[in-house]
């Protein structure tokens, strides 16, 4: 008979904060929630962003926030699991693949990081060994995390992780940011952890990765558990029938199913235009990122930009938006290098992968949002932001919270060009398609030029008017 690893009865999480400037109230996120993980399974959570799922992996591993209240029980191998068993277990035996790549110390090489958690063995064999596991080149051990990749760094989270041959593995969104073939890769390691008789708790927004490595999948949403489903009645379902609403809602908001392009031509007569000319780049000065790069995106235009991860997707869309600069060649914006003159507002913005890194942790939300310009009421209403929350932090947000600030700001009447960077890869299937029809229904009626940078070919091929690929 097979026991139960994990055991979650009645969790509930709340968080005591300010609700006016004197007025102090409770958010309950997390709602009586139950959770079985037995030995030598995966078990999935899906769910909108913003649901909660993150919580749960953070509640299991003790590293909630201070204001944080936490009420029922979890049970690891049947014994609660207090602050002093989570300390002794965090040390190996019970991990977590985070979700933000900020869990990485940003002033240590990657290599160094992976092998201050080797427990046996030779560190410098091990590190060599989860490198190669996850096709990361030798050199990647001396860099630091600002010069990967979102996928290097992705691969470099999970490697952190492994070193440590944990029992429970804990993974938060393992995946995007992962070009077709290293998702396909993450699923096969997935699996052979669990033929190893290790147990895996994933949370995923990717339904594919879901149904593939699924025992079974746990439909979350508004802190509860709302359906639970063996992977076999999806495999042998194609068309989800018998389900919970809600599975079927979230399966047919994909784009290969029910997603709505609003993607058309707008009929405008083209006024702008965003280029790289013979761009090259380097972070060092010897190994090129980016060589005799020819790029053109034109105002209206919907342009896909796909290819393996770090191949410098993510560099070049960093020197459209003037982030960097090209150690050879021009961005021009019509016609014109984009660093010439002074402007108050960047015409091209960048709505990176991870919305932790655009925004001033030491500010409130409705001060971030206000500091490029006014967001329209009808934008912020699109986008879901809450009055709630316009007065929290940015660590007080979930990631997919995060982001849809980090999209309405970018919703500029003075934008010209937008570059999404995997930006949509944080929400659930559902979520992604009502993101992806404001951000569509904006450009549409301003005659912007967007730049779409993903590895999901479904997406690339519903919205995007052409697809370059690196």
């Amino acid at each position: 008979m097979t026991t139960d690893i994990l055991r979650i009865e009645a969790l509930s999480i709340s968080f005591q904060q300010y609700q006016t400037f004197f007025e102090l109230g409770a958010v309950s996120p997390i709602k009586k929630m139950d959770l079985t993980l037995k030995q030598g399974e995966i078990t999935v959570i899906v769910g909108q962003s913003g649901s909660g799922k993150s919580l749960v992996a953070h509640a299991i591993m003790g590293i909630l926030p201070t204001n944080a209240k936490v009420e029922g029980c979890v049970l690891y191998q049947g014994l609660p699991l207090d602050d002093a068993r989570r300390k002794m277990l965090r040390r190996g035996e019970i991990v977590i693949i985070p979700q933000s790549v900020n869990y990485l110390d940003p002033l240590m090489p990657v290599g160094q990081q992976i092998k201050s958690l080797v427990h046996e063995g030779d560190p410098e064999t091990t590190l060599q060994e989860a490198l190669a596991q996850y096709n990361l080149a030798p050199e990647v051990a001396a860099m630091y995390p600002f010069q990967l990749s979102g996928g290097m760094a992705r691969r470099v989270l999970i490697s952190c992780a492994m070193v440590q041959k944990p029992s429970l593995i804990i993974a938060d969104e393992p995946t995007p940011g992962l070009d077709t073939d290293l998702v396909e890769e993450t699923i096969h390691h997935l699996l052979e952890i669990k033929r190893q008789g290790n147990s895996l708790l994933v949370i995923t927004h990717d339904l594919h990765v879901a149904t593939c490595i699924a025992d079974r999948i746990i439909f979350f949403s508004d802190g509860r558990t709302i359906c639970e489903a063996e992977r076999r009645q999806f495999t042998d379902n194609p068309d989800f029938s018998g389900l919970h609403p809600y599975a079927q809602e979230l399966f047919a908001a994909l784009p290969e199913n029910r997603f709505i392009s609003l993607a058309a031509q707008n009929g405008k007569e083209t006024r702008h235009t965003l280029a790289a000319r013979n761009v090259s780049f380097s972070y060092d000065g010897k190994k090129q990122v980016l060589e005799n790069i020819q790029f053109s995106v034109s105002s209206g235009e919907i342009v896909g930009l796909t290819g393996k991860s770090g191949r410098g997707k993510t560099t070049l869309s960093r020197l459209l938006a003037g982030y960097l600069r090209p150690t050879a060649g021009d961005i021009l914006l019509d016609d014109v290098p984009l660093y010439t003159g002074k402007r108050r507002y960047n015409p091209v913005q960048l709505i990176m992968q991870h919305p932790e890194k655009a925004v001033d942790p030491k500010w409130h939300m409705d001060e971030i949002l206000a500091e490029p310009g006014v967001v329209e009421a009808p934008v912020k209403e699109a986008l879901g932001l809450k009055p709630e929350w316009m007065k929290r932090f940015p660590q007080e947000l979930s990631g997919g919270e995060l982001q849809r600030f980090s999209i309405a700001r970018v919703l500029n009447r003075h934008t010209r060009f937008l570059i999404a960077d995997e930006s949509t890869t944080m929400f659930d299937a559902a979520t992604q398609a009502e993101i992806w029809k404001v951000i569509l229904e904006y450009i549409r009626q301003n005659d912007i030029g967007l730049i779409l940078i993903s590895h999901e070919p479904a997406l690339l091929d519903r919205l995007c008017d052409r697809i370059v690929t690196y």
